[in-house]
Order: C-alpha cells, then structure tokens, then sequence
C-alpha cells in the first residue's frame, strides 16, 4: 500500500501503521500528483488499485460572501485532484492491462445541500467525471466507481460538528465502514457506479433514472449517436460561438494554497421525506437494491470470506513481516517471534475463511519442525502465506469479473429486446445532453 497526503508526517504514520510506504503531495498539483504515481510504480513495479479520496470542505453557505481564494482552496482539491489522480491512473494502470479506481464522493454529490453549495458541486463533479470516464475505461480493462458517504467520523468534521450530531442522536458512520465499500468495488468488477453508505446500511448502488427522450414524428424513442473520440473532429468548440466562455485558470493553477488532504467524509443531513414524482419531477432516488452483501452471499467465491477487510491487513501484515525478514538478519528472539506471529496469523485467518478455504490453507501450511526456525524456513514460509493471500483475491476478483460481465450482457439483450418490441408508440427514455 501507497500513501500520498500532504502531510509527510501523517503519510508516513498510516503507512507504518498497513505496512506501506508513503509519499507527501499535494493533490492539487498536477506535477505533485505524477510525481506520487511515478514514485508508487518504483516501489511497487506499478499501480493496480487507485482511492482518490483527498478532500476539504469550506462551509460557505451565502455565495454572496463567498470569495475566489475560498472557491479556489475547495474546487483545487476536491476536482483538479480527483482529475488529475484518475489521469495519474490510468497513466499507470494501461500500461499493466487495467486496474481499479474508486474516487470518494459524497451524498453531496448525489443530491442538494444547501450548507456548503460549493462542496455539493464539487462532489457532482466527481461524481459525473467517473460515471462519464468508466465506459471509456472500461475498454482499457479500468475499473471506475465512487463512494458516496454520509457523516463519517473524520477529520473533516469539526469536533463541536461531532458533539453536535452525538448529542442529537445522530449515528455517525465508522471509517472502515467506507472502506469496505471500497473493497467491494475493487473486488468485484462493477463500473460506472455510485456506492452509497449510511450508517447501520450495507452499501446500496445509487439508481440514476434515464431523461426523457426527444417527442416528435420519427424521434420517438431515439438515442444519442456516439460522438467523435479523441483522434476525430470534436463534437463541441472550445468557446462555443461566444458562448459559456472559460474561466481566466492562471492564478488557480499557479497558486498553492495551503490545504491539508484530509480523509473525506460526506456532511449532508438526512434526506427528506419522499414525495411523489408528480411534485418532485424527474429526479433520481436511492431505492432499496440488493445491497453488494445480499448479492456477495449468492456468490460462492465472496461466501468464502467472511471479513474482507480483515483479510486485507492480515495480508498488510505478512507482507511487511516478509520484507523485514529479507532485510536484516533476525536473533534467536526475532526468528520465534516470527513464527509466533506467523502462526497466529493463520489461526487469524482460518477464523474468517469458509471451510473449503481453511481445509486448503492447512494443507499448503506446513508446521515448523523447531520451535526456533531457521531464517530461510521463515522466510519460504511468508512467501508461501503470501502467495496462497494474493491468489485468493485474484480468484475472487475473476470470478465476479466474469460474473459482472455475464450479467451486463444479459442486460444489455433485455435492453436491445424491450427497444425492438416496444413499438412506435412506446417513449423509450434515451441519455441527452
């Protein structure tokens, strides 16, 4: 694991922390944010998972005080980071013949909040970025989601904010709530996604509605064309005839304000009561789907692992125990301290694997015949933990790679099969600008 904040310190504390290494960058810097990536690939020989998850929150809610510095600070982190990350990614990831990439949004990103307007629009930027990116993406074996938390109990809430919704019988959500999120994403191939979590819920993928199509003798029912890719004629003029004319960017980009990377969390209150599409119009709503869990426990690979995240740090772990045997010799003590940890890890593991998994972990882990083990035993049988770890995540990550694949094709016919019966007379709503 690689850790990019732009506090050194901090990075350098989580790393030590999952057994990673760390890198200080400010994320609004393109070149910084290269500079990370690059150095990322020299550490680790490339960039499979990427989490853009750098954000600040200004809580201006009167735009007419707003000032430029303040808009500048939010917008520099919360999209040009998000930007320039996912730009980082797929520079690394293609090369390798895909990765995953989850940028953290929030439930800002997916619906109004009048507190902070500027941090709603930035996080529906990320979110319209990585859902508008992911086909693309998809092509070059990428992966591109979002999560979209609620409150979570991060450094972008200020204490009293803590106070304040604890004391009002608020549940505030957990980190490694959001992180299991995360890991459901990485893992089971789905794209284009937008994982919403709340406290004491599963995470539930957020259901957009189609537009309205076009009305009209002939155009009943009709959808946009692809336009032209990169390489072709563009679709759009980049002043647009007088019209929406860009921004001056010379003193964004060439300032640096000071901002710290904080973990994100989503600050929205709780929604409203629904009310019916007659009053509200055509908006898009959260609907109860099959959480990722619900669907995991149909799925015979994801039922052989009961704490995900669990198995992730337990494999954090042996990883760094393997590097640090390679590194320097280990006395007597370290060598059974080793082995002590060693075999508590998988006693660790075995809590959590279905019994397939333990059945095949006991038979490829051998014990050790001493209770102080020679370093190369040490060492062959970290590797051997290791390698058994990583194989398992890819296993599991192919397997809903296949099955995410089966199903989106089986869509896509029922799609294509409701176009074809549905007739002249039928409106099909169709994706507009």
């Amino acid at each position: 694991m690689f850790v990019v904040d732009r506090d050194a310190d901090a990075a350098r504390a989580v790393a030590t922390e999952v057994g990673g290494d760390a890198f200080a960058a400010d994320m609004g810097v393109s070149a910084e944010v290269d500079a990370s990536f690059a150095a990322c690939t020299r550490a680790f020989g490339g960039v499979d998972i990427a989490f853009l998850n750098a954000g600040i929150s200004i809580g201006v809610t009167d735009l007419g005080a707003l000032t430029d510095d303040a808009y500048y600070k939010m917008m520099r982190v919360n999209v040009d980071g998000v930007v320039f990350g996912l730009r980082a990614s797929i520079r690394a990831m293609e090369p390798r013949g895909g990765g995953a990439i989850v940028a953290t949004s929030s439930l800002a990103g997916l619906i109004p909040f009048p507190p902070d307007p500027v941090y709603d629009a930035s996080k529906h930027a990320v979110v319209g970025l990585i859902r508008s990116a992911a086909p693309t993406l998809a092509e070059k074996g990428i992966t591109a989601n979002t999560v979209n938390p609620g409150i979570t109990d991060t450094n972008i809430l200020t204490t009293d904010a803590k106070q304040m919704l604890r004391g009002a019988g608020f549940p505030i959500m957990e980190p490694e709530q959001i992180a299991d999120a995360v890991f459901g994403l990485v893992t089971t191939g789905v794209t284009g996604q937008c994982w919403v979590c709340q406290p004491g819920r599963d995470p539930v993928p957020y259901a957009f509605r189609d537009v309205p199509g076009p009305r009209g003798t002939g155009v009943e029912g009709r959808r946009m064309p692809s336009l032209p890719r990169d390489g072709a004629s563009s679709w759009a003029t980049e002043s647009g005839a007088g019209r929406d004319q860009p921004r001056s960017m010379g003193a964004h980009t060439t300032r640096r304000t000071t901002v710290s990377d904080a973990e994100e969390a989503g600050t929205t209150k709780p929604a409203a009561p629904a009310k019916a599409d007659s009053e509200r119009g055509l908006q898009p709503e959260v609907l109860d789907a099959p959480s990722p869990v619900a669907i995991a426990d149909s799925d015979e690979a994801l039922e052989q692992v009961a704490r995900p995240t669990k198995l992730i740090r337990i494999a954090a772990m042996v990883r760094s125990l393997l590097d640090e045997a390679r590194r320097a010799p280990l006395d007597d003590a370290g060598r059974r301290r080793l082995r002590e940890i060693h075999e508590r890890s998988v006693r660790e593991l075995e809590g959590i694997l279905s019994e397939d998994l333990r059945t095949e972990l006991a038979e490829v882990t051998l014990p050790f015949t001493s209770e102080t083990p020679s370093e190369s035993e040490l060492r062959v049988a970290q590797a051997q933990l290791v390698g058994w770890l990583e194989g398992l995540f890819h296993g599991i990550q192919a397997t809903l790679f296949t099955q995410q694949a089966q199903a989106q094709s089986q869509f896509e016919e029922m799609r294509q099969r409701r176009a074809i019966e549905g007739g002249p007379g039928e409106r099909t709503p169709g994706a507009y600008l």
